[in-house]
């Protein structure tokens, strides 16, 4: 099964079919291909569908604009109010 993505049942999932979130596109471990950022991308992908917000806690802005603590600040605010 090298190179594919699969559900929890099993279904097989096209990497090209896994949307790329804005918050990805700013951060520098965002990689064409990176194994974890996919499958986290995965995980949230439902949340997103439903109106939610991304979340990912390994996010590292690749501008030194973004000030990172209020990105992590503000996903932790968001699981907060969910009740997560």
């Amino acid at each position: 099964m090298k190179g594919k993505y699969c559900t929890d049942d099993g279904t097989e999932i096209d990497v090209s079919s896994i949307p790329i979130p804005a918050l990805c596109k700013s951060c520098a471990r965002n990689r064409n291909g990176k194994i974890a950022c996919n499958i986290t991308r995965m995980g949230e992908a439902e949340e997103v569908q439903n109106g939610g917000t991304f979340c990912c806690f390994a996010y590292e802005p690749s501008d030194q604009n973004i000030d990172e603590e209020t990105v992590l600040r503000d996903m932790e605010n968001y699981l907060k109010n969910k009740g997560r």
